[in-house]
């Protein structure tokens, strides 16, 4: 009725225009210095449907947003500059760095949900267990059921601060490259500081100015508690971009090469990071960036936390073999091993449920207890479950059902036996504060070259063969890997409401991916002209 479209779809342009500008001074014979000033303009072709008793109703609260404004075209503006010293003029040691901010191509697709979730052309209903619905199959037909669920409000909506901007971020760099020992070496140290970043707001919930503990009796886990400040309205959720200052990330890194004459390269390297962020944006739904960013405070304004991309350590090392042959050295055919190893993916560990009442189920960082806290946590009973926890426990002494007092044990030699949670006891686990087993995998590499002259210029053609993990091609045992390097997730305890939980150690375990522990092969074939 709104549209006149059943296949309505979300009318949304944008663009972004990049102007840049450097120079390079030489400043002495062994030093050059080069500055630059970049600008790039955002551009939004479209403006989202104005929801007019959302702008009044948001102008009530104070909130000073509107769900169909959009965001000005206005400059951003990106200096850098840069240096690189010779010391000694020989290209022995070469100190270099420096310094500017830089702009992001922000991920179009957040702006874009603020023009699909107006609350004018889609209703959205969030509810648990209902009851009295009819079970409609035509998706054109769910009008029966539209009054039973206007209830819970049927307007979800996506909006943004008037003065939100792409993402920019500070950085300092400074790299020392020297030969020493018949080695080439690189050390390098780069900081980045985060200027602007996405912060999403869930402005349908606000704190009760109660804590958790003064609300069920837990007085060790002090998180604030939520209520719905726009019950008795239309419009459900409210999720709002803004941006943020707060993160960073250091990186320390040192790399080693040496080239023989009779075609050896080895290369080795090392790089430590550190990473923090408050919202990693790993989902292109505003929905899901804010119900699945963890916390332990305020989920519309989340602490300083690991990033997702948080992998501590990482070490690499590789040797090439390379042999030209032929009338004219024509030939040329190169085997490659690869190794490397790194600090297994950043996870979390949440309660799955909604213990603060912010209206996510997803969100809410573990609190790791000691013996003498779980005593005095209530648990409700359920089915039991055997597994690998369960089975070292309670071995085949236990009934069908899983008690509290038992849930209780459970959950004490779970913590005991986790290496990370057995030392934090009495604390947060805070977001991405563990990382998984470290993990390790060769690949290998096989290319056939063939260069050959057309009209004078040497050209060339290459048929290459890589194997990715070529460990678990000879041993399905070998080169296991957890994950991608992407922040990682548990669930294990289960909040049922009103400060009971269930543990049945289900998802406590942490497997290896089958997945990406795969070995993976490729053929290229690359032309060189």
């Amino acid at each position: 009725d709104v549209t006149g479209d059943p296949r309505w779809a979300t009318k949304f342009t944008a663009g972004q225009l990049g102007f840049y500008a450097q120079d390079k001074w030489n400043a002495a014979n062994n030093l050059q210095i080069t500055y630059g000033l970049r600008m790039e303009i955002p551009l939004f072709f479209d403006t989202p449907s104005e929801n007019a008793p959302f702008n009044q109703y948001a102008a009530e609260k104070g909130w000073n947003v509107k769900n169909n404004y959009r965001i000005k075209s206005t400059p951003l503006w990106s200096p850098r500059l840069g240096f690189r010293w010779d010391i000694n003029n020989d290209r022995k040691y070469i100190l270099r760095g420096g310094i500017g901010i830089f702009t992001g191509r922000i991920p179009f697709v957040w702006i874009s949900n603020n023009y699909a979730n107006t609350g004018i052309q889609m209703s959205t209903y969030n509810v648990y267990s209902p009851k009295g619905l009819d079970l409609l199959l035509d998706p054109n037909g769910q009008t029966p059921n539209e009054q039973k669920l206007k209830a819970s409000g049927n307007q979800t909506l996506n909006v943004y601060d008037r003065n939100f901007k792409l993402a920019q971020t500070f950085k300092v760099n400074l790299g020392f490259d020297f030969h020493v020992l018949g080695i080439d070496w690189t050390a390098e140290g780069i900081y980045s500081k985060t200027l602007n970043d996405i912060l999403y707001k869930n402005l349908a919930y606000d704190m009760t100015g109660n804590t958790y503990g003064q609300t069920y009796g837990y007085n060790w886990d002090n998180r604030p508690m939520f209520t719905r400040v726009t019950s008795g309205s239309a419009f459900s959720n409210i999720y709002a971009l803004y941006n943020t200052s707060k993160g960073y990330t250091v990186n320390l890194s040192l790399k080693a090469e040496k080239h023989f004459n009779f075609g050896l390269d080895l290369m080795a390297s090392y790089t430590w990071t550190h990473s923090e962020s408050v919202n990693n944006g790993t989902s292109s739904v505003a929905q899901s960036n804010w119900n699945y960013n963890y916390t332990y405070r305020n989920s519309n304004d989340p602490e300083l936390g690991n990033s997702a991309f948080n992998v501590p350590h990482r070490l690499q090392a590789s040797a090439y073999y390379h042999v030209n042959y032929g009338a004219q050295k024509q030939w040329r055919t190169t085997v490659g091993l690869i190794w490397q190893a790194k600090s297994g993916s950043p996870y979390s560990i949440y309660y799955y449920g909604d213990v603060n009442g912010d209206g996510s189920n997803g969100n809410d960082l573990f609190f790791i207890p000691t013996d003498e806290q779980i005593d005095q946590m209530k648990f409700e009973e359920k089915s039991y479950v055997s597994n690998a926890y369960t089975n070292a426990v309670f071995g085949d002494n236990h009934g069908k059902v899983l008690t509290q007092d038992m849930q209780r044990q459970l959950m004490k030699y779970w913590i005991a036996s986790d290496s990370y949670l057995s030392k934090h006891r009495n604390q947060y686990y805070k977001r991405f504060a563990d990382n998984l087993a470290f993990e390790q995998h060769f690949d290998f590499h096989l290319a056939q070259k063939y260069s050959f002259k057309v009209c004078g210029q040497t050209n060339s053609i290459e048929l290459s063969l890589d194997i990715i993990n070529l460990g678990n091609l000879l041993n399905k045992d070998w080169g296991h890997t957890y994950g991608d390097g992407f922040g990682i997730y548990y669930s294990p305890v289960t909040y049922k409401g009103n400060g009971v939980y269930q543990f049945d150690a289900g998802y406590a375990n942490r497997n290896y991916s089958d997945y990406y522990s795969r070995w993976r092969g490729q053929i290229g074939l690359k032309y060189t002209f």
